[in-house]
């Protein structure tokens, strides 16, 4: 199998920023901070992907795919009502694409689709709404792509 494709359903959601909730201390006494995830999405999010790649392997026509990968990633976001710009979410609240891809990786990762981001070795695509595309989704969500590079 040199790739697979599948699309994932949901609000795409970026990882990266923390919260600190507080300290707790450790076995050995140490006091250590208590962070989470800033976006209450991020959880749902990685989910959604996970789910989408369980049900396309359980066909049995797919594997995960060991070793370097290409990877290709375009994001349906929610239109916001009066956007900056028509066609493209480049408003803070739609999220930096690295920290978008970031949570879509570690999915990936644990669902056994890749063997850990580490591998990605190339990476394309981007973030556009939902609906603005003939041929894109019509809903919020991502298509992915992933090859075996080489």
């Amino acid at each position: 199998m040199n790739g697979v494709e599948f699309i994932v359903y949901g609000t795409p959601a970026p990882q990266g920023s923390k919260k600190p909730m507080g300290l707790r201390r450790t076995k050995s006494g140490k006091q250590v901070s208590i962070l989470v995830e800033s976006s209450k999405l991020v959880k749902p999010w990685r989910e959604a992907v996970m789910l989408a790649w369980y049900e396309l392997r359980n066909t049995g026509r797919v594997q995960g795919i060991m070793g370097p990968v290409n990877v290709e990633i375009v994001f349906y976001l929610h239109k916001v009502k009066n956007p900056k710009h028509p066609l493209w979410p480049v408003s803070r609240r739609d999220g930096d694409i690295d920290k978008l891809r970031r949570a879509t990786y570690d999915a990936l990762t644990k669902a056994g689709a890749i063997e850990d981001d580490c591998f990605v070795v190339l990476e394309s695509g981007g973030k556009v709404y939902a609906g603005s595309l003939p041929y894109g989704l019509q809903q919020p969500g991502a298509t992915i792509k992933i090859r075996r590079a080489g």
